[in-house]
């Protein structure tokens, strides 16, 4: 009896061991979409494939502005800073020169004698400027009679004399600057004798134009003795009423100024810049062959 029952265990162990290689057969010949899959994958309907296509012309990585300009990403358009960039402003040295810098007087001529005295508005000092100089950022072209002609990035300018305003800006060209100061003479100039004068010195120096000026509307000519030059020879004052309080005269000759002898107008500019700091300026002349000084007290 017990033997019976081991032959049916070892029957059924064997249909177990049959029915396993079956059924590895079955799942081996499955196709290989299939296998492993759930059985209730095939109820779920399965979404297509979308074939993504690149853009056959990408835009190049550095132009922004084309992204910008089509608006891929919905923006509601340039921002203001973008409509309206800022833009640095810099002021031209044109601009700069007008407002630091005074012409009181110009020498016309050759670029050898050619000259010009400008102030600077700031310091209050004053130097003598030749063509081809820089000043302000900008260059000197040309010195003519009562205006500087300079240059800037390939344009001309012309600084006119005008020596009542703080800038250097057009004048009339109908009117002399030394004449239409004239009124200012008494004030500045005080006539103690005809050998002695008494200068204001504040007054003289802001509101006229100073010997600077008489000196450019002067006509002046080398005066030679015996081959060599003794100073400068003076005319075309009668034009110059405001000369007669220097006490000059048509004829004159200066022959030096502070003991500096003069040979052109530029030197005369020269010594006169330098004594404007001192407190005296002696003018040695000839007058009808006679020698004489003058004596201006500066205070």
């Amino acid at each position: 009896m017990k033997g019976i029952l081991e032959i049916c265990k070892l029957f059924w162990l064997i249909n177990a061991v049959l029915i396993a290689i079956l059924v590895y057969i079955i799942v081996g010949f499955i196709p290989g979409d299939y296998a492993g899959k759930n059985i209730f994958a095939n109820s779920i309907p399965i979404k297509e494939k979308v074939e993504i296509i690149p853009y056959k012309n990408p835009l190049p990585s550095g132009n922004h502005k084309i992204i910008v300009e089509r608006n891929i990403f919905g923006s509601s358009g340039l921002s203001p800073a973008s409509e309206n960039p800022r833009r640095e402003k810099t002021e031209a040295p044109i601009s700069i020169l007008k407002s630091q810098f005074r012409l009181l007087a110009t020498v016309a001529g050759d670029e050898e004698v050619a000259c010009a005295v400008i102030e600077n508005l700031k310091s209050k000092m004053q130097d003598i400027y030749k063509t081809g100089d820089i000043i302000g950022g900008v260059q000197i072209e040309r010195i003519e009679r009562n205006k500087v002609v300079v240059l800037y990035r390939e344009q001309y300018e012309v600084l006119n004399l005008n020596i009542m305003c703080n800038a250097l800006e057009p004048v009339d060209k109908n009117e002399e600057p030394a004449i239409a100061q004239e009124q200012n003479a008494t004030e500045s100039v005080k006539v103690v004798s005809p050998f002695e004068r008494r200068i204001d010195k504040r007054t003289f120096v802001t509101q006229v134009p100073g010997i600077e000026v008489f000196l450019e509307k002067m006509e002046v000519a080398p005066y030679i003795i015996n081959g060599q030059q003794e100073g400068l020879s003076i005319t075309g004052l009668d034009d110059l009423s405001m000369a007669r309080y220097f006490g000059l005269e048509n004829g004159d000759v200066i022959q030096n100024i502070n003991g500096q002898v003069l040979t052109d107008k530029q030197k005369a500019f020269q010594v006169i810049k330098k004594a404007r700091s001192q407190s005296s300026l002696n003018v040695h002349l000839l007058r009808n062959k006679q020698q004489m000084d003058l004596l201006f007290k500066i205070n």
